[in-house]
């Protein structure tokens, strides 16, 4: 499927546009999903979790593949979700430098 398509259909909030923004995925919504390089196929991902809700949320390694700027910009979307679902116990469990 196209990008845009599946993360509308997992999509649980309000303000989408917010988390296109966050992972740079606007350029390739019209993309399929088979056609994404690893970083792009990562921003996704990780946009897909954070428009769910849940009561746990697994990123396993969500800095991998991305450049300095995209882990910054993700860094600061996965800590947005923490804090928005403060009344859950949260952990970040990170390997690398970049979140």
């Amino acid at each position: 499927g196209h990008v845009r398509d599946v993360l509308e259909r997992t999509n649980e909030l309000s303000d989408q546009g917010e988390i296109y923004e966050s992972f740079d995925l606007s350029n390739v919504q019209d993309r399929q999903i088979s056609d994404l390089s690893g970083g792009e196929l990562q921003r996704f991902t990780c946009a897909m979790t954070c428009m769910q809700k849940g009561d746990i949320y697994i990123f396993d390694e969500p800095s991998s593949y991305l450049d300095i700027k995209q882990r910054l910009k993700a860094a600061v979307a996965i800590r947005n979700l923490i804090q928005e679902n403060r009344t859950f116990e949260n952990k970040i469990l990170s390997y690398t430098s970049g979140i």
